[in-house]
């Protein structure tokens, strides 16, 4: 009973905070900030430390708890593709709070929403509206010196099946010559909105957050021979997914 006061008051929260910053603060970025840089800048901070307390507020209701270990290899510099597995849409919450100057590519239903729609235009995310559109976008960030945080499956993990890595992440990665910093994600169950399950649904037990940024990965590393984009794409691809398999519990 208390960790479902818990859930609603923190969603609650999510939802006032989420409209003052969406609806009144950040689209006054456009009035008072008129270089893009900064402006996205400004959103990009105030959505990460938005999402950096309410972590906080979830873990200090006892709703849910995590750990986060390897933020060592968070080195200087971009160009860097930074992939998690998506167990639960709370894993949005945690990358933001730890990557808040990164790149990130959201869904169209979230650009299009208009209590979310003040928060991510300053903030200058990339929608995936538009699948040509998006993989150019990512591409350039990337070559521009960016960060991009990506969930390769493109939708959050179905409980109890295998990993299945869509295309689209490696495809970004080869044509962009980037690094790989892979996130992996485990919880010791099934998590607060997981794949089906709506937002006041309560695990039995308290839910568990690991997260772990692991040691970037090379391209050559990961891929020994390739003809074209195409084949290395395929190759990478493959090598995700091994190594994501590998880690999750």
């Amino acid at each position: 009973m208390w960790r479902l006061f818990g859930t609603c008051l923190s969603f609650s929260v999510f939802g006032i905070v989420g409209i003052l910053l969406g609806m009144l603060v950040l689209p006054l970025t456009f009035v008072f900030v008129r270089d893009r840089q900064k402006r996205r800048k400004i959103s990009r901070s105030a959505i990460g430390m938005a999402f950096h307390w309410f972590a906080r507020l979830m873990k200090a209701l006892g709703v849910l708890d995590y750990r986060i270990t390897g933020m060592e290899q968070l080195e200087a510099g971009g160009n860097r593709m930074i992939i998690a597995n998506h167990p639960s849409l709370i894993d949005v919450v945690f990358l933001l709070s730890m990557f808040p100057m990164a790149d990130c590519v959201v869904k169209k239903a979230v650009i299009h929403n208009p209590f979310m729609l003040g928060a991510v235009r300053p903030a200058d995310y990339i929608s995936n509206d538009d699948t040509g559109s998006f993989l150019e976008d990512s591409i350039q960030r990337l070559k521009a010196g960016s960060n991009l945080i990506l969930f390769p499956e493109g939708t959050r993990t179905v409980p109890g099946q295998a990993l299945v890595f869509k295309m689209g992440a490696a495809s970004i990665a080869v044509r962009a010559d980037a690094e790989i910093l892979p996130v992996v994600i485990n919880c010791t169950q099934t998590g607060y909105l997981s794949k089906h399950k709506p937002w006041y649904w309560i695990p039995e037990q308290k839910p568990i957050y690991e997260i772990k940024v692991h040691a970037p990965l090379k391209q050559n590393d990961l891929v020994q021979s390739s003809r074209n984009q195409r084949d290395a794409t395929h190759q990478l691809n493959s090598a995700l997914m091994a190594y994501y398999s590998a880690k999750i519990d």
